[in-house]
């Protein structure tokens, strides 16, 4: 009896373990595309940001590297200040433009390795706070579905269900232990 009501509720649970963890893996492709487009939205702002220092060198007749020179070899420690975070805002705006390239060009399988190499984390946290789930009906987020019901049915027979299985063994074993040692004294 006990053991048919484990079987039950074991049959439950992995198919519970099985589906969350299907749902839970075919967002992945969901949250990664949401990402690419939050980056995007920084990109765009950041180069936008590029044009405008281009633009105030120009119109003070200079390249932008020797309008950057100005800032950083003036003796006002403000002004050498406003040289670096030019140099900060150009070096962003190529570092998210090559990341958001990146990511754009890896591979459908190849995405995930690609954001976690190149994660920018601030803009990965505010996707994620503003994630809205998604019903995937494309390929890709039905392959990633299946590898998230593998893997936490995996996850269940294999790390879950362990402690389970060693009290079974155990007390299989003392109960083994337990009737021979019985029936080996009922027969002297």
């Amino acid at each position: 009896m006990v053991r048919k009501l484990f079987s039950f509720f074991d049959g439950i649970l992995d198919r519970i373990f099985s589906v969350i963890g299907a749902v839970a893996f075919s967002q992945i492709p969901e949250f990664i595309q949401q990402y690419i487009q939050r980056l995007g939205g920084h990109v765009d702002e950041a180069q936008h940001q590029v044009e405008l220092i281009k633009e105030a060198a120009q119109s003070s007749g200079h390249t932008l590297r020797a309008y950057i020179e100005i800032f950083i070899t003036h003796t006002d420690p403000s002004i050498v200040h406003q040289g670096q975070l030019i140099q900060r805002t150009i070096e962003r705006a190529r570092e998210l433009a090559e990341t958001l390239q990146a990511m754009r060009d890896a591979s459908v399988f190849a995405k995930p390795l690609v954001f976690f190499g190149k994660i920018k984390y601030p803009i990965a946290r505010a996707t994620l706070e503003d994630f809205q789930p998604a019903v995937p009906i494309t390929l890709e987020s039905l392959v990633y579905a299946f590898i998230g019901l593998f893997f936490a049915w995996a996850l269940y027979q294999y790390v879950l269900k362990l402690p389970i299985r060693l009290i079974k063994r155990t007390t299989r074993g003392g109960l083994r232990k337990n009737q021979k040692g019985l029936g080996g004294s009922s027969l002297r």
